[in-house]
C-alpha cells in the first residue's frame, strides 16, 4: 500500500493502525524475546534451553509459564521493567505521528501504556477497550 492511499484511508478514518511489541522498542522497553527469556529461570531453566524447548515461539512459552505459574504471574513479570522515560517518549516520532494520525481506533498487542501515554502527552482524549476473552489485544477507541 503507498503513502496517497494511506492518507486517503486516514482522512476517511477508515486506517486502523495494528501495533505490535515493535512499536515499543525505541522507547527503551523490551523486545517480546527479551520478557520471555526473563521467564526462564523462576521456571528452573537455563533461558536458551527454555527458547530452544519451545522453538522459539514465545506464545508457547508464555502458556506453559502460566500452566507451571499463573496468568496473574506472567502479567506481573511482564509488568518489570515496562517503566517508561518521559524523554524517550517526547522523542518518539512514531507515537507523535500516531496521535497526529488521529485513527478511531487502534489495535495492539502492547501490554505497555506508551501509546496511551502519548496520547496524554499530546492532550488527546482515548478509551481503552480489553478483550478478556483475547489474551493479548486491546481495541483502542479515540
Amino acid at each position: 500500500m503507498d503513502i496517497t492511499t494511506i492518507k486517503k484511508l486516514s482522512n476517511q478514518k477508515k486506517l486502523i493502525p495494528f501495533l505490535g511489541a515493535g512499536f515499543s522498542l525505541p522507547l527503551g522497553l523490551p523486545s517480546w524475546e527479551s520478557l520471555i527469556r526473563n521467564l526462564a529461570p523462576s521456571l528452573g531453566w537455563d533461558p536458551d534451553v527454555f527458547m530452544q524447548s519451545g522453538n522459539n515461539n514465545y506464545l508457547q512459552l508464555a502458556e506453559y509459564y502460566i500452566s507451571k505459574k499463573s496468568k496473574g504471574e506472567l502479567r506481573n513479570e511482564i509488568s518489570k521493567g515496562m517503566a517508561i522515560d518521559p524523554l524517550k517518549l517526547s522523542a518518539s516520532l512514531a507515537h507523535k505521528y500516531l496521535v497526529e494520525l488521529k485513527p478511531n481506533s487502534i489495535y495492539t498487542t502492547n501490554y505497555d501504556e506508551g501509546i496511551e501515554q502519548a496520547f496524554q502527552l499530546y492532550g488527546q482524549k482515548y478509551n481503552v477497550i480489553r478483550n478478556k476473552f483475547c489474551r493479548f489485544y486491546y481495541h483502542f477507541y479515540i
